[in-house]
Order: structure tokens, then C-alpha cells, then sequence
């Protein structure tokens, strides 16, 4: 899930999609973009909860 988060995290911030690709190793780009779709803000949210405050 972390690496979901990441990937998520880099895009809200404007990393472009193609530096995100090259950094985790992803020959198709698709394989990147399947990471920023999977993680909804009901999971991040979920993780949140669980964090120690």
C-alpha cells in the first residue's frame, strides 16, 4: 500500500508521471498509472485512522 500512497503523494504534488515511472523501475507506463488509480481516498483514509496521533 505504501507504494501506492507514494505515487499518489508525487502526483498531488506535480511530479511528472514519467519521473515517477523511471524512479519505481516501470517499463510501461501503464504499470504507474495502475498504482495512482488504485488507491482511493477511502483507503487513505483508513490508513489515517491507524496512525498514531
Amino acid at each position: 500500500m505504501s507504494r501506492y500512497i507514494y505515487t499518489t503523494t508525487l502526483l498531488n504534488d506535480d511530479v511528472p508521471i514519467h519521473v515517477i515511472q523511471e524512479n519505481f523501475g516501470h517499463k510501461d507506463m501503464r504499470t504507474t498509472r495502475r498504482y495512482a488509480k488504485r488507491l482511493n481516498f477511502g483507503s487513505l483514509d483508513k490508513v489515517n485512522e491507524n496512525l498514531p496521533g
